[in-house]
């Protein structure tokens, strides 16, 4: 029985495009490239002083997050229900990893799994500042990255901005 959905119609399009030795060699190269951890850092300037672990002890519903954000559904989840975890008193980590259906991956598994993380590090050298790397293997977990700094900055600003 076919379907007319976009996103089951056309990746088996693209595997009836190009040839086997072709497939396999693009597979390998957006593999490589997703597999390898992207890093970027920005700093945020504070005005006031905060406890980081105060400001960061809820839990976040990244999945809830993550629907929001998609006038239709993801095809992608992060698994389970990460939060941060404190290295320090001026160090908290979120670290996760996502499930994403991936049709072009393989016949037999639409499965692929990529890992994100958010490092915020609070600095008091006369100016207080938060130090923010994010890690990232693939678009979507960039993007998570992004929902999530959006979120702790909606939900902060006045605490920490002003």
């Amino acid at each position: 029985m076919g379907q007319n959905l976009k996103n089951n119609s056309v990746p088996l399009i693209m595997k009836s495009i190009i040839s086997p030795k072709d497939f396999i060699e693009l597979y390998e190269t957006q593999k490589t490239k997703e597999e390898s951890i992207k890093y970027r850092t920005s700093s945020i300037n504070c005005k006031n002083d905060f406890d980081l672990q105060e400001i960061l002890g809820n839990n976040i519903d990244i999945n809830s997050l993550i629907k929001e954000k998609h006038t239709y559904k993801p095809h992608y989840c992060v698994v389970g229900n990460p939060n941060f975890y404190f290295e320090d008193e001026f160090t908290a980590i979120f670290e996760y990893q996502i499930e994403r259906e991936n049709l072009l991956s393989d016949w037999t598994n639409n499965k692929t799994y990529h890992k994100g993380a958010v490092t915020l590090k609070k600095i008091s050298d006369g100016n207080i500042q938060i130090s923010v790397q994010q890690d990232s293997t693939s678009k979507e977990t960039f993007e998570v990255n992004n929902i999530l700094m959006n979120a702790l900055k909606r939900a902060h600003v006045y605490k920490v901005y002003y």
